[in-house]
C-alpha cells in the first residue's frame, strides 16, 4: 500500500513540475507537414538532403521554384507582412536563394522568400513558429523543441 502511494505521489509531481511535457520533441518533418497543409494550393515545401525545395502554384501549375540550404535562411526574421499579406523568409547573407521562374523562363538569385496568402492571425503565428523551428534545427544542431506551432 505505501508503495502505490509514493508512485502515486511521484506521478503527480512529475505532471505538475514546470515545463515537464509528455509531447515528444517536433521534427522537421512535423514543421513542414504543418506548413505545407497552411499554405496548400499556394506552394509546397520539400527537404532535399537539407536543401529547402519550394515550388509556388498559379492555377494550379508550379510556376517558381527557390531553393536554398535551410541554414542559410534566418530563424529569428521570419515574419508576416500585412501590407504585403506574406510570410517572409530571409538570408542571413545576401542572395542565398536560387530562383527559377517557369513562366516567362528567369533565374536569379534572391535575399528573400515571399509566401504570400490570406492567414488568420493564430495560422500566422502557427506559420512563424514552424519556419523558425524549421530553420532552427538546421541553424543549430542541439537545437530541440516539443512546442506546438499554434499556441
Amino acid at each position: 500500500m505505501k508503495k502505490i502511494a509514493i508512485f502515486c505521489l511521484l506521478s503527480i509531481l512529475l505532471f505538475a513540475l514546470p515545463g515537464y511535457s509528455q509531447n515528444p520533441d517536433l521534427t522537421a518533418e512535423d514543421a513542414i507537414r504543418y506548413i505545407n497543409e497552411k499554405i496548400k494550393g499556394i506552394a509546397e515545401i520539400k527537404n532535399e538532403k537539407g536543401i529547402m525545395v519550394i515550388q509556388f502554384y498559379e492555377k494550379g501549375k508550379i510556376n517558381r521554384t527557390d531553393k536554398v540550404s535551410f541554414a542559410k535562411l534566418n530563424p529569428e526574421s521570419v515574419e508576416y507582412f500585412p501590407e504585403e499579406k506574406a510570410i517572409v523568409l530571409k538570408c542571413i547573407q545576401k542572395d542565398c536563394i536560387e530562383r527559377r521562374i517557369i513562366n516567362p523562363k528567369t533565374a536569379g538569385q534572391f535575399s528573400r522568400i515571399s509566401i504570400f496568402g490570406t492567414f488568420d492571425a493564430k495560422t500566422q503565428m502557427g506559420l512563424i513558429h514552424a519556419f523558425e523551428h524549421l530553420l532552427m534545427l538546421f541553424y543549430d544542431l542541439s537545437y530541440k523543441s516539443n512546442k506546438p506551432f499554434e499556441r
